[in-house]
């Protein structure tokens, strides 16, 4: 398999794409997997999205 490296352009570029169609979402610390696995655990909450999904489509 062919792997490409990824470059600040090609960040840019998708920046540019999605600007306006994705919302920034916030992260909540779970508490019950913050205890067990002994680590601050945050999970971002992307069902958030405008679109109700984890993937824009």
């Amino acid at each position: 398999m062919i792997m490409t490296q990824v470059t600040l352009e090609h960040i840019r570029a998708a920046h540019e794409r999605i600007a306006g169609k994705v919302e920034r979402t916030p992260t909540v610390l779970s508490q019950t997997l913050s205890e067990g696995l002994g680590v601050p655990v945050h999970l971002k909450l992307e069902h958030r999205q405008t679109t109700g999904s984890f993937k824009l489509r």
